[in-house]
Formats: C-alpha cells, sequence, structure tokens
C-alpha cells in the first residue's frame, strides 16, 4: 500500500502539527496587524440570485459572524483536528442538539467548557465544509481552566430555508483536543420568499395577459389568452383572442374558478364536458398594478388523470380603473367626423362591438356590426382591434351565415385618446390603421337618453386642469349677452370683455365687440380680437363649461363656486356694478372657494378716464360666516391701474350688505358707496 507522508503519524502527532500550524496562523495575522472577520462576513461570493443555499456549506462558512467576546472566528482551511483522548483534554458540555433561527438572526450558545490547562482556541466547523473557523483564547482567557461564556453565531441575511450543522471544539494551550460537540441549526428564511400573488391583487380587476399562448394542448392549434376578468366572489372570465382553435371567435369567453393556493400562485379552473383545466400562474416580480409570471396549463379528464400540459412565462397589467370603469358594460351613441360610426358597446370582459349607419359602402346594412376587443391602458387611452368575424386571411366561408360578420373586412387597431370625460359622455382623438390604410379623426359619445338639460352660461366659471395651476382664468357671462374675462398667463394678465353669442341646443358660440387690455397673443377667449379662437361651448354632464377651441383642444371651467369641490359655504359668488347710462358691467368681483378673489376692471374711458383700460386684481381674501365680516388681503396680482380695492389715492373696504349686495366704501368718503350685485 502507498501510503502518504503523514500516514505513519499518531494523532498525537497529527494534533501537534494541526496546532502548530493553527499557532502559525494567529501570530501571522498579529504581525500584519489584520483584523479577523467571521469567514469573511460576505455573501459568500457571486452565488446565483445572490442567495446562499444552505447546502453550500463552503460559502456558508464564509458568511458565517462567529463571534467570542470581541474576538472574531478566522478561517482556517483544512479538518478539525480529532480528540486527543489522553484523559485530560478540555471537556465541553452538551449543547441543544438542535435550534431555531431565521435569516439575519444572532443566535447565542451558552458554552461551558472544562480544562485541565488554560484554553488556548475555540473552534467551528460547518459540517461538510472544507474549512473551519478558529478563535484566539490566549488572551480572552489565560490561565483560565474553565469557561462558561456564549458563543455568537451570526446567520447571513442572504441564507435560504433549510438545516445546517456545526461542531465545536476546544483545544488546550497544551494542544490537547476535546472531543467535538455538535448543534443544528433549522433555519426558516425569508431572503428565499419569492413574490406571491393576494385575493386584493386581484378582487374586482380586470388584466391583460401576455405571454399564456401556445397549440399543445389544442390538437396543435393555437391559441392566446387576452384578459382575466375577476371578481371578488371567486369567478372569473377569460377571454381569448380569435385564433385556430376558437374558430376566430372574437366572443371566446369561459367563466372559470380562481383561488391563491398556499405558495401565493393564482389558481384558475374550467370544467367542461371533456374534463378540467386548470391554470397555475406562480408570480416571479409583482407591482402595484401589473405582474411577471410562470405558467402552466393542465388538463386532466373526468377520471382526474393528467392528458396534456403546457407551459412558459408572461405579464400582465390591470386595467386602469377610472377609464375602465367608465367604458364597463356600457353602451354609446357615437359622432365621428367624416366617419360611419354609431355607436360602441363595451363589456366588461373585454370584448364589444361597433356598429355602422347604413351608408353605401355597406350597401346600406341596418345591422352592419363589427365585433373588437378593447383595453383601457391609461386614464385617457383605450386601445381596441376590430377583427369584423375572423380579422385573418384564412379563406373562411361559415362568417357568411352570420348576419353580424364581413368577412371581408380586414382587422383594424383603432387608439382612442379621450380629450374629455364627465358622467356619461366623453370627447376623444381618435387613430385607425388597418391593412387598408389609416384614419385620423375626432368625436364624441354618450349613453343614450343621458342628454343634459339646456342650460344657459349665466355666471362666473373659473378654469380648471394643469394648463390653470398658477394662472387662474375666470370668464362671467351675464344675461344681456355681455362678458368680462380676467387672466392671468405666462405672459401676463388681463381683462378681455364684449358681447357673446351662445346657442345652448347646439353648443354655438361666437365672440364680438371684443376688447382685450392683455399682452398680444389671445389669452382670453377671443384670438388676437377676430373671434375665432372657440368655437362651441357645453355644459357637460358634471355641471363643466367646457370650450372647444381651434388651438388648446377642450378647455374645461367649472362653476365659480365649486371649482375647487369644497361644501359651499359663506362668501362663493360674483358681484357686479354697473355704471352710465348705457349699464355696462365695469367691475366684476369673483370670490373664489379656494379662498381668493379676482377682481375684474373693464372700465371704459367715456366712464372714468383715470382708470381706462382695466386690469385684474387678484389676491386672498377672508370671510366670516357668523359676523359677515369681510377682509380683503394684499393682491398677489394687481395690474387694474389702481382703481380696484388696492387704490393709491383711496382707502377702500368691500362690505358685506346682503346676501345679494356688496358696497365698496371710500373711508376718506363716509357714505360714498358703490354698490355690486349678485350674479346668481
Amino acid at each position: 500500500m502507498r501510503n502518504s507522508i503523514d500516514d505513519g503519524l499518531t494523532k498525537r502527532e497529527n494534533n501537534m502539527k494541526f496546532s502548530s500550524s493553527l499557532a502559525q496562523a494567529f501570530a501571522f495575522m498579529a504581525i500584519l496587524g489584520l483584523t479577523a472577520c467571521g469567514g469573511g462576513g460576505g455573501n459568500g461570493g457571486d452565488r446565483e440570485n445572490g442567495l446562499i443555499a444552505v447546502s453550500d456549506k463552503n460559502a456558508l462558512t464564509d458568511a458565517l459572524v462567529v463571534r467570542f467576546g470581541e474576538k472574531l472566528g478566522q478561517k482556517i482551511e483544512g479538518d478539525l483536528p480529532t480528540k486527543t483522548d489522553t484523559g485530560s483534554e478540555p471537556v465541553i458540555t452538551p449543547v441543544a442538539e438542535s435550534r431555531a433561527a431565521g435569516n439575519g438572526d444572532t443566535v447565542d450558545i451558552d458554552l461551558k467548557i472544562d480544562s485541565a490547562s488554560p484554553l488556548g482556541s475555540l473552534l467551528l466547523k460547518v459540517v461538510g465544509a472544507d474549512s473551519f473557523l478558529a478563535i484566539n483564547l490566549l488572551e480572552e482567557t489565560r490561565n483560565k481552566v474553565s469557561l462558561s461564556e456564549r458563543l455568537a453565531i451570526g446567520i447571513p441575511e442572504n441564507i435560504t430555508d433549510g438545516t445546517f450543522c456545526v461542531e465545536i471544539v476546544a483545544v488546550d494551550e497544551e494542544d490537547r483536543v476535546s472531543e467535538a460537540e455538535q448543534t443544528c441549526f433549522d433555519i426558516e428564511s425569508t431572503a428565499d420568499d419569492g413574490p406571491v400573488f393576494t385575493e386584493t391583487f386581484f378582487n374586482d380587476r380586470a388584466f391583460y395577459i401576455s405571454g399564456i399562448e401556445g397549440t399543445a394542448l389544442f390538437d396543435g392549434e393555437f391559441i392566446e389568452l387576452f384578459q382575466y376578468t375577476f371578481r371578488s366572489d371567486g369567478t372569473a372570465t377569460e377571454t381569448w383572442r380569435p385564433g385556430e382553435e376558437n374558430n376566430f371567435s372574437t366572443t371566446d369567453t369561459y367563466l372559470v374558478e380562481w383561488s391563491i393556493d398556499d405558495e401565493g400562485s393564482l389558481i384558475t379552473e374550467d370544467t367542461d364536458d371533456d374534463g378540467r383545466y386548470v391554470f397555475v400562474l406562480t408570480p416571479s416580480a409583482i407591482a402595484e398594478d401589473s405582474a411577471n409570471f410562470t405558467w402552466s396549463l393542465t388538463f386532466f379528464d373526468n377520471n382526474g388523470n393528467a392528458q396534456a400540459s403546457d407551459s412558459g412565462t408572461g405579464g400582465m397589467t390591470a386595467a386602469s380603473p377610472d377609464l375602465y370603469a367608465f367604458l364597463s358594460d356600457r353602451v354609446f351613441d357615437v359622432t365621428v367626423s367624416e366617419s360611419d360610426i354609431e355607436n360602441w358597446t363595451f363589456n366588461a370582459d373585454g370584448t364589444g362591438s361597433v356598429r355602422f349607419s347604413p351608408n353605401p359602402d355597406n350597401d346600406f346594412d341596418a345591422n352592419d356590426v363589427t365585433n373588437f376587443q378593447w383595453q383601457a391602458l391609461t386614464a385617457d387611452r383605450m386601445d381596441y382591434i376590430a377583427f369584423g368575424g375572423d380579422g385573418y386571411d384564412r379563406e373562411q366561408t361559415n362568417c357568411e351565415d352570420d348576419p353580424f360578420i364581413d368577412c371581408e373586412l380586414n382587422p383594424a387597431e383603432i387608439e382612442v385618446t379621450f380629450t374629455s370625460i364627465a358622467t356619461n359622455s366623453a370627447s376623444f382623438n381618435l387613430d385607425v390603421r388597418s391593412d387598408d390604410g389609416t384614419f385620423m379623426g375626432s368625436g364624441s359619445m354618450r349613453i343614450p337618453g343621458t342628454e343634459p338639460q339646456a342650460r344657459s352660461l349665466v355666471g362666473s366659471w373659473q378654469g380648471i386642469g394643469a394648463e390653470f395651476v398658477g394662472f387662474p382664468h375666470i370668464v362671467t357671462f351675464f344675461p344681456d349677452g355681455d362678458y368680462v374675462m380676467g387672466y392671468v398667463c405666462d405672459s401676463g394678465s388681463g381683462v378681455e370683455y364684449g358681447n357673446y353669442a351662445y346657442n345652448n341646443n347646439t353648443g354655438a358660440f361666437s365672440l364680438s365687440n371684443v376688447t382685450e387690455t392683455g399682452p398680444e397673443g389671445g389669452c382670453g377667449l377671443n384670438d388676437e380680437g377676430d373671434g375665432t379662437n372657440v368655437t362651441s361651448a357645453r355644459v357637460n354632464d358634471d355641471g363643466e363649461l367646457q370650450f372647444s377651441t381651434t388651438d388648446a383642444g377642450t378647455v374645461t371651467f367649472a362653476p365659480a363656486d365649486t371649482a375647487q369641490r369644497p361644501s359651499i359655504v359663506g362668501l362663493i359668488a360674483s358681484f357686479f356694478e354697473t355704471s352710465g347710462a348705457a349699464q355696462v358691467p365695469v367691475f366684476v368681483f369673483a370670490f373664489l372657494a379656494d379662498g381668493n378673489y379676482m377682481m375684474m376692471d373693464s372700465t371704459p374711458s367715456s366712464v372714468d378716464p383715470d382708470c381706462a383700460g382695466g386690469g385684474i386684481e387678484f389676491g386672498p381674501y377672508s370671510y366670516n360666516t357668523q359676523t359677515n365680516a369681510l377682509e380683503i388681503g394684499t393682491p398677489t396680482v394687481n395690474e387694474n391701474g389702481g382703481c380696484g380695492i388696492d387704490d393709491d389715492e383711496a382707502d377702500l373696504v368691500l362690505r358685506y350688505l346682503s346676501d345679494d349686495r356688496l358696497g365698496l366704501e371710500d373711508r376718506t368718503s363716509p357714505g360714498d358707496v358703490v354698490e355690486f350685485q349678485k350674479i346668481w
């Protein structure tokens, strides 16, 4: 037999050799001034997914932090020395066989060691590793022959579930080695816990699916899942894209049952006469409104035997909640410029249809309907794909028997961008792309029978929306056809006034005799004095005034007393003062619910040459509903020639006179009060 160089050494000689190398290791580190660290205190190298498997003993040794007092374990390659069997070696009192721990925990082991000679070192090894950790006790326990201390073991944060064991031995200064004492750690880790689905994530939400597609379960015919619509009662609807397997149906939907299993996977089950289809979706990443997952689909026959399966990876994105709720299970009458679209039907399961009015292209067919599948992608964007029955070049013949399907239509992708949405109506821009070409237009939609009652524009309206943040716009319409508008825009502030005409049945709107005191470029309703900016006006279902413009799309104003949507209390209204025989409204106060007021001054030179040209004041106010005390703060915008409340030549105060009257009084001329009448 060929023996190694150490084959002839006794246990005593082996241990002496080990002890000498151990002492040299401690001495060498001391000379270099190194600070020992428990196994490196790292993550065990670049492990997959940054996790340390309990089964990877060497990586675990690198990552364990072992501490005795202020001393940290130092890694030494090799095996632990064996017990010396002299009868004088140290003795470690048995410790617990196992203990539970979590990732990131520090576990204290109460050690009691008795020794005939002072202790020299404490050694710990992960069972199965190629190295161990050593702690020099010579300085800590000099001349100690017994020890009762705690050994602290730091469990890595990135360890996985499982069990590992360590062996502990003590060595005295005479190089006598104790018997190894073993203890094990049962790790319950959260580091390897992947994302999990919850019922809350799915309840009463619709998700658009990608990646669930294949042919394995469908006789080689391709099929693709389009949408899941989940209900909180544990049922859901699966909607599939048109394909070979479903005869290119655009309404291929199934009612399924759904649940979340103990592992956090989504389970859906569908049973038919042939058996049961079971989907398992296991998340790999989850955000608030989306998720990625792995999936499997298995078909079980009626005896419960798995007959076929398929799998893959995919993703899901939740429907935009507000737009989805606005469209779902509703029918809208639709008006699109240069189009024959008559209405849209949106089903909650993602299916729908578009009906066209009789026209030459459909041979004046009164039942021309094209099916589609739709998605509420963002708060203001909806896409749908219209298939026209088959939607693919596949020489289908049976669609000729269905009066609702036009076999000659090519699939079309339609993008609808909403410019405004009210309770029962909306306005939008339309972009259509198909093999036949492209089409762009705009239109409106409304639920039949919800046409708003005709409403007058009389009163004050405040601009709302992002474009008006920091740039207040207020317009006041009078019953006699006059209007005054005050505004602040990025190029300055000003007042616009003149006459308006409005047909509350058709929405036709026009301006005339317009005077504008503000900067050039048109910040008001009028575009550089030619009256062509606003093309129509309409009070929508929510009581908002919407102007259609030639250069800014749809601009929305709300009643000034509800622009910020608080409870309507106190002095929230508009007041005006007339002057001269013509009774021209020259001063208008609008008190807003947000605590600001605007004074619009349209004084003509014939009334007051000193104030000719007009302008606005805009700033804070306060009003006490108990005492009717009205206080006007320092204006943040004051560009009305000193003719407002902030007047250089007068000491003006605005007083409450009655619910429909305010009085502007000059304190330097007591009793000289100009009254303002409430507009509404």
